[in-house]
């Protein structure tokens, strides 16, 4: 229990400071991506996350070195929708496709926040959360959120509850996978560890040394059952998902040193389908996966 208090302690402090947090971020965040720590927190702010990431990292040591780090990034073929998912509906709700695979998208619910994809022959359905969209300032405190450990008192954590269980309330005998891609840690293994759905799937998720987090971290170590059902995809170097060992995680290596192109959804997508993509041909890559 001593890195639970000490972290626990760590993130007293961080969040005493958090009204400085908060006027930094509507500063010198609103319109632009921020480049570093730094610009987000104070110089000490930053300096004490930064320990505290290595503080989790050698307590669960024996944790990460049981991944082994994969040349190439194939995905399981059932996962493979998640990702197609996570990739495409980002655009606005207008624009996302009809149907992807086998799976057709249920106009009733379909918002900027979220989207349902369903399979009627075997009653399965993927519920996805959208991760942070650049130009939503929103979504930036939902990350500061994450970060100080207030994330359950977040309206948009508050809303993803409700969804799913909304869901569950319209579906009640499909099977349900829930995923996200970066910001959605928080909501997909929270949501996992409370409301325990069939598959949660997880892209580059977003890692907080929080006291939650840590307790995630340990439930994975000595595997709790909701745990054996959450799968973590991550890319090696990508700094976001430092901490993002929940589950049965799988990490890839990909030549390149760009934050951005490390971070991406498009990593996870099947090589033939990206390719069909920007031929154009989103009928054959759909085709591809089956």
């Amino acid at each position: 229990m001593w890195l639970l208090d000490s972290l626990t302690t760590q993130w007293k402090k961080l969040f005493n400071r958090s009204g400085h947090i908060i006027d930094t971020v509507f500063t010198q965040m609103p319109w632009s991506i921020v480049k570093t720590t730094e610009k987000v927190f104070s110089k000490d702010t930053a300096e004490q996350i930064t320990s505290s990431i290595h503080e989790v990292k050698e307590h669960f040591s024996e944790l990460f070195s049981n991944i082994k780090e994969e040349d190439t990034i194939n995905i399981a073929t059932e996962d493979i929708p998640c990702a197609i998912i996570s990739n495409i509906v980002y655009d606005d709700p207008f624009s996302r496709p009809k149907k992807i695979d086998i799976y057709e998208l249920i106009e009733d619910h379909n918002s900027i926040e979220y989207c349902l994809y369903r399979d009627i022959k075997k009653w399965k359905l993927i519920l996805w959360y959208r991760g942070t969209e650049f130009t939503e300032l929103s979504d930036y405190i939902s990350d500061i959120n994450i970060i100080l450990w207030t994330h359950e008192f977040n309206d948009r954590f508050q809303t993803s509850m409700w969804i799913y269980e909304k869901v569950c309330a319209t579906y009640p005998d499909d099977i349900k996978v829930i995923t996200w891609h970066s910001l959605g840690w928080s909501i997909c293994y929270m949501i996992a560890q409370k409301k325990d759905p069939d598959r949660t799937v997880v892209f580059n998720a977003w890692s907080s040394p929080n006291p939650t987090f840590v307790i995630m971290m340990k439930d994975t170590q000595f595997q709790a059952d909701w745990t054996k059902r959450v799968f973590t995809y991550r890319i090696l170097g990508d700094v976001v998902s430092t901490l993002s060992v929940i589950g049965y995680t799988r990490t890839f290596r990909k030549a390149s040193v760009n934050p951005k192109e490390l971070h991406a959804a498009a990593n996870f997508l099947p090589a033939e389908f990206v390719q069909a993509h920007q031929d154009g041909d989103l009928a054959k890559a759909k085709k591809e996966i089956k």
